[in-house]
């Protein structure tokens, strides 16, 4: 008798093992697949799987341009650098079609990794007026927002008013004002395209740097690299509020972004102040480059 309680204990214990084994292993693979869904932007940028550069004809390049500004899919590759044929091409209208068909697909991918966050920051704000919880993992997804948009006081409605996106024409103009096209120094030995400043060491030494200065041009490991901190920077820096408050008026009014306004709220990018806004607006308008916004 004592056997048989002994083996009906033993195997009492065996079946809740097994079923405390499966338990945890279905939790935790709930977990693990919560995680991959909640990362951020930034986070995003490790996975990017980069295109190798191809011998593109300039006139396969401007027929792609022709489709694109027609309003058709962009299906155009990621490079990790600017590629030859940028640099390589005669003609302004050459080099310039490469850098755009260059960039175009690039500020596409991380404008959509910018719009999956802010569409996942809604639902969450949503659920959380509906006094419901929030999952361990999504309330650390939130503090690495948080965090990444510089935000002490982990206040929702600032935070909703930085992770947003920026309009296509104007990063296109802001690039190819900053890079001349993709043909600078600094774009073709660093993939820097925003002339952004760094005091440390990873990034390119100006040639006609005042004497004891110690700003950098910052380098980065990628094209994609190069306009997140551009995005960052402009999402989150004090000196770019007055573009996010338009942007924010033009969401609560449910309007389409207004490139124009929020253009001329860039005069402290440069240090040419006013005139730098009108720079850029004449770039977006002799190169077209609203023309790309409706592939979006």
């Amino acid at each position: 008798m004592k056997q048989s309680t002994s083996r009906a204990v033993v195997m009492l214990l065996c079946l809740l093992a097994i079923i405390a084994g499966a338990w945890y292993l279905s939790r935790h693979q709930l977990l693990v697949a919560e995680q991959k869904i909640y990362i951020t932007a930034t986070e995003r940028l490790a996975d990017i799987e980069f295109d190798p550069a191809q011998a593109l004809s300039l006139q396969a390049i401007k027929k792609d341009l022709k489709h694109w500004r027609s309003g058709g899919n962009i299906d155009g590759h990621i490079l990790k650098s600017i590629p030859a044929y940028v640099h390589e091409a005669k003609t302004p209208q050459g080099w310039k079609n490469a850098f755009l068909h260059t960039l175009i697909p690039n500020v596409l991918q991380l404008a959509e990794f910018i719009k999956t966050d802010r569409t996942r920051l809604l639902t969450l704000l949503q659920k959380q007026a509906q006094g419901k919880k929030l999952s361990k993992v999504q309330k650390a997804w939130l503090e690495r927002l948080f965090k990444n948009y510089r935000i002490e006081d982990q206040n929702h409605q600032r935070l909703l008013k930085r992770l947003d996106q920026i309009p296509l024409s104007m990063v296109l103009a802001q690039a190819a004002n900053e890079s001349a096209w993709g043909r600078s120094r600094f774009a073709k030995q660093g993939n820097a395209l925003f002339g952004q400043w760094t005091w440390g060491n990873d990034g390119i030494i100006p040639k006609g740097r005042p004497f004891g200065a110690t700003y950098r041009v910052k380098s980065f490991e990628s094209i994609s690299h190069s306009i997140h901190a551009y995005i960052m920077n402009i999402n989150s820096h004090p000196a770019y509020r007055g573009f996010r408050e338009q942007r924010a008026m033009m969401r609560q009014a449910d309007q389409s972004l207004n490139v124009r306004p929020l253009v001329r709220s860039l005069s402290q990018y440069s240090e040419r102040g006013e005139a730098y806004p009108e720079e850029l607006l004449s770039i977006i308008r002799v190169n077209r480059l609203e023309d790309f916004e409706q592939s979006r």
